[in-house]
């Protein structure tokens, strides 16, 4: 369980540094960020959180606290936002 729980962090780990870097690097060339291949990322993301949400949703605060905070774009950080709503 703790592996899978390591998993999980890196995958999300690695999501997140892929979308800042590519949000990143638009703003500073004053393009759309919202490209096919930004789509097609932000999609998979969201097939990960659904496809294992009983598994996410037993480290959701550790993922909370370590990858999804406020530092993160808002971009990201919405995605997780939402994911956490269907619970609610």
């Amino acid at each position: 369980q703790n592996q899978q729980k390591r998993l999980f962090l890196i995958i999300f780990q690695r999501f997140i540094m892929i979308l800042t870097d590519h949000l990143a690097k638009c703003e500073g060339n004053s393009i759309d960020y919202n490209t096919p291949w930004y789509k097609w990322v932000i999609e998979r993301l969201q097939q990960i959180f659904l496809l294992h949400h009983e598994l996410v949703f037993r480290y959701i605060s550790t993922l909370e606290s370590l990858l999804f905070t406020s530092d993160i774009d808002f971009h990201i950080l919405e995605i997780f936002q939402q994911f956490c709503a269907l619970r609610s």
